[in-house]
């Protein structure tokens, strides 16, 4: 496992405060010292993660698992009182808890690499979370976590990924920069790292500078070591990006997220094609701030944000590259208990019961574990169905 994804998923694990963090941090006292334990944890889990042999070190061993255990219960708590309203941030902190139980659980046994392997899952979908919303305050708890860290030690992709985990956007979005200007690293290796779509997501989502996002792939095209397709698909993102720049549509912003994702999907002409990433994005960003809009301002069922929340997860679904992990099922959850009854809600557990068939490698209902056949329950009761003696789901 690289550093990159051990290292930057302790750090990226406060990223489900990062878009409910206003609220968060405004609220009660109990959940600002929420906040702080989450935190305290994570300045444990850091360093330790940055140094191979310390996270082995017996000596350490006791420390670091009260840290596993405390972030754990912090983020449970988190998920159940911290920012009101927001489903997503609810759910994206229930994950963060789920994934720290069972790293805790894995390293309590020993089982060193698999705990490594968990806390590293939280890159990936806590990244996300992140970066989905621009920063509007500083994040001085994240800060003083990176203080922790030397950021010269780590490889470009590092410390980029750190920087966006404490809203230094613009410093990520430069170091991202010069990484794609570096003569010694080809164009083809940081697009299929991932690097270019981190780039474009902080970009377009974060902070909502299309002009910078188009210079800089317009500069990455030129190189002369960049394989035509890659050219032509940097171009492509380029025009798209120049487009979203000069027209200004007054459409509502859920339907204009609609079309847009509609067009993304018409230009991908092989599977896990990503010629429509740019319109992805930027209909995720449209949809992400309709429900921070909407978080909160009703407490009866929405249909509305329920659809929002469905067109989340299917975005989500198609911008994450194979080997990664999506989001998708976060959102699907936020659609389905936000309009239990409605046509998303039906969708969506749909889609939640296929994705649990297939993480667990199932083929009945039956054949999952206890706790992903309990949840399914709680779901279709949430959506007000009865179970039927002796069926079988």
């Amino acid at each position: 496992m690289s550093i990159r994804t051990f290292v930057a998923g302790a750090m990226i694990a406060v990223a489900p405060l990062a878009a409910g963090s206003a609220r968060a941090e405004d609220a009660a006292p109990a959940t600002r010292e929420t906040m702080r334990r989450v935190f305290g944890a994570l300045a444990i889990l850091l360093p330790a993660s940055a140094d191979a042999d310390r996270f082995t070190d017996p000596a350490q061993r006791d420390a670091l698992q009260l840290a596993f255990e405390e972030l754990a219960r912090s983020s449970h708590d988190l998920a159940q009182h911290g920012a009101p309203g927001d489903e997503a941030f609810r759910l994206f902190a229930r994950s963060l808890a789920t994934d720290a139980e069972d790293a805790a659980s894995r390293f309590a046994r020993g089982r060193l690499g698999e705990a490594a392997f968990r806390v590293g899952r939280l890159t990936q979908r806590c990244a996300a979370c992140h970066s989905r919303l621009p920063a509007a305050r500083e994040f001085p708890f994240a800060d003083r976590l990176l203080e922790k860290v030397n950021l010269s030690t780590l490889p470009p992709e590092d410390q980029a990924t750190l920087l966006v985990a404490t809203r230094r956007f613009d410093e990520a979005l430069a170091t991202w920069e010069r990484l794609f200007a570096n003569r010694e690293v080809s164009p083809f290796e940081v697009e299929q790292g991932g690097a270019v779509l981190d780039y474009l997501t902080v970009a377009i989502r974060a902070q909502a500078d299309l002009p910078r996002a188009e210079r800089t792939l317009a500069a990455l095209a030129r190189r002369s070591d960049a394989p035509r397709a890659l050219r032509s698909r940097l171009l492509g993102w380029t025009d798209n990006l120049r487009e979203l720049v000069a027209v200004k549509r007054a459409t509502p912003r859920l339907e204009r997220a609609a079309i847009l994702a509609e067009r993304a999907r018409s230009l991908a002409e092989f599977p896990f094609d990503q010629d429509g990433l740019v319109f992805d994005l930027y209909a995720s960003s449209l949809l992400q701030q309709e429900v921070a809009d909407r978080a909160g301002s009703a407490a009866k069922p929405d249909p509305e944000l329920a659809r929002a929340f469905w067109l989340l997860g299917v975005l989500d679904a198609r911008i994450t590259p194979p080997l990664r992990l999506s989001d998708e099922e976060v959102y699907m959850e936020a659609a389905l208990r936000t309009g239990p009854s409605g046509p998303y809600g039906e969708r969506a557990y749909e889609r939640i019961e296929e994705l649990l068939l297939i993480d667990y490698g199932a083929v009945r209902i039956d054949d999952l574990p206890e706790e992903a056949r309990a949840r399914l329950t709680e779901l279709r009761r949430s959506r007000g169905e009865r179970e039927t003696e002796g069926a079988s789901f």
